[in-house]
């Protein structure tokens, strides 16, 4: 049991992702995507139209590597075996893995005399899993400690999840005023797919001093609005039988709205500073709200009269008894009980703020420093970064750059590219936030990918042929 538990574990660890925008995207002097991090930065592109993109992220407290070792056995064959010891030491006392993937579906935008507009259309889905420590050791190493007594375990004393998938159309408008300052705002329309988190959620292990009891209190909440009730979901149906050929009622219901202001100022011709708030809203959920907890009389149970033969074998943990014991807990986690009759209720939208500073050190080569923060549902995240864009006309830009995750992570870099084929279509690549080159450490990572028709104005064409001026006196 403990090692179907742990490779499920490890699969979500090498699966999940935490996306945000690309750190390289926000200093872009060519990729219009630019305006969805901040609603008044625009390239000079007169019209563009975006085809389907994606933006995949990772971000985990454990790399690949930390989960497996491989060792010789007896007729030295080397095996892989899961790391327990590779894991906790790895583990803080709360940990989470985080989940935001953004697709692209169409967009466009076009300039006017003193500044642009932008439409956009995405599907967004959000995902955190706490992952408390004691969880792992528990499942590991039972209710034992070093010292071969019983411990008591915080099982769980964080929101355990939390899952937001919605669809947004949005549109933008920008301003200039004069030739250094501009401001931009979004407004968005949400149409909320599915949602479902836990709160104030617990469970606790208390072990009697002399090993002969243990009492699990546990409270657990999870809060849920989905196309189809959540009383059906978890029934053991197929949703074909549940919903046979009434596929109009999962046409969801659940609507709010967003915002996105920014504002861009110049400060000398060279220096520019910008900043922009993102996602400042709310979804009513309405579609089949249901709360699940623990069934009455099943939060706090005991088990007693164990012996020492049955937990211990040759002096270690008997699995056999570290199995019996987590399927017991498992099985009083699954007495639960749903309230169908529950209200309606609002839940907001992570939140994030950028602030930048771009200096120009000439007409191909710029330099920038970003500070980027989002509010979700459990906490925030925090990130520095440090980048180098170079310009080659109006047909490739490069991208490199550094990034100090929460102040911690000091190495993760980052390069991406633009490249622009008869001078009207687009293809860009980013790749950044990475922690480590080789794919099983690494711990974080974003990508994006996309594909645009551009087509310029005079702007472009003239800062295009002064760029080219600037090529031939070098």
């Amino acid at each position: 049991m403990k090692k179907i538990i742990l490779s499920i574990f490890a699969c979500i660890c090498a699966m999940l992702s935490y996306a945000q925008m690309s750190a390289l995207l926000y200093n872009s002097k060519h990729i219009p995507q630019i305006n969805q991090m901040n609603p008044a930065l625009f390239t000079n592109s007169g019209f563009y139209l975006s085809l389907p993109s994606v933006n995949l992220n990772f971000d985990s407290p454990l790399a690949f590597s930390d989960l497996y070792v491989v060792k010789p056995n007896e007729v030295e064959q080397n095996i892989t075996y899961i790391d327990i010891d590779g894991i906790l030491a790895n583990l803080e006392y709360q940990n989470e893995i985080n989940t935001d993937l953004n697709v692209g579906i169409l967009g466009l935008g076009f300039r006017t005399k003193h500044g642009f507009v932008s439409l956009s259309t995405q599907l967004r889905t959000n995902f955190q899993l706490g992952v408390p420590k004691d969880i792992i050791r528990f499942i590991t190493r039972g209710n034992v400690g070093e010292d071969g007594r019983g411990m008591d375990l915080v099982l769980l004393d964080q929101d355990l999840f939390s899952l937001t998938s919605y669809l947004e159309a949005g549109i933008g408008v920008g301003r200039e005023f004069g030739k250094k300052f501009t401001v931009g705002v979004r407004a968005k329309v949400l149409l909320g797919l599915i949602n479902a988190s836990t709160y104030n959620s617990s469970v606790r292990l208390a072990t009697d001093p002399d090993f002969n009891s243990f009492t699990v209190d546990m409270d657990y909440h999870v809060r849920a609005s989905t196309p189809i009730s959540l009383n059906e979901l978890l029934s053991g149906k197929s949703i074909s039988s549940i919903i046979g050929d009434d596929y109009m009622s999962l046409i969801p219901r659940n609507w709010g709205m967003a915002f996105d202001i920014g504002a861009k100022y110049k400060i000398t011709k060279r220096l520019s500073v910008a900043a922009s708030v993102l996602d400042i809203g709310t979804i009513h959920w309405v579609e089949n709200p249901a709360e699940l907890s623990p069934k009455e009389g099943t939060g706090t149970f005991t088990f007693s009269g164990l012996g020492w033969e049955t937990m211990f074998s040759n002096g270690e943990v008997d699995d056999d008894f570290a199995s019996s014991l987590l399927d017991s807990v498992i099985y009083q986690l699954t007495q639960y009980e749903i309230d169908t009759l529950a209200s309606d209720y609002w839940e907001r939208v992570p939140m994030r703020l950028n602030f930048s500073a771009t200096y120009d050190l000439n007409k191909m080569l710029s330099a920038s420093v970003m500070y980027r923060r989002e509010m979700n549902k459990f906490n925030y995240f925090q990130s520095l970064t440090a980048g180098l864009n170079i310009n080659l006309g109006n047909w490739m830009e490069l991208m490199a750059c550094n990034s100090v995750h929460n102040f911690e992570d000091w190495l993760n870099p980052g390069i991406g590219m633009s490249f622009s084929f008869l001078k009207m279509i687009q293809v860009y690549t980013l790749f950044d936030y990475v922690s480590d080159i080789y794919i099983v450490d690494g711990k974080s990572f974003r990508f994006f990918f996309g594909l645009n028709l551009t087509f310029a104005n005079n702007r472009e064409r003239k800062q295009a042929k002064i760029t080219n001026q600037h090529f031939s006196l070098l």
